[in-house]
């Protein structure tokens, strides 16, 4: 997987809501929701 997508869910990093992202054990996800598997949280307000 590119370094610029979610590894969860496969957003590319500019669509993401905060360009740096969240980090959970040395992975960088677009979301908390894709960090922890739950489901990704990007499209919620």
């Amino acid at each position: 997987m590119a370094e610029n997508e979610c590894p969860e869910c496969g957003k590319d990093r500019e669509e993401w809501p905060d360009p740096t992202g969240y980090v959970k054990e040395g992975e960088r996800y677009c979301c908390r929701g894709c960090a922890e598997g739950t489901d990704c949280t990007c499209e919620v307000d």
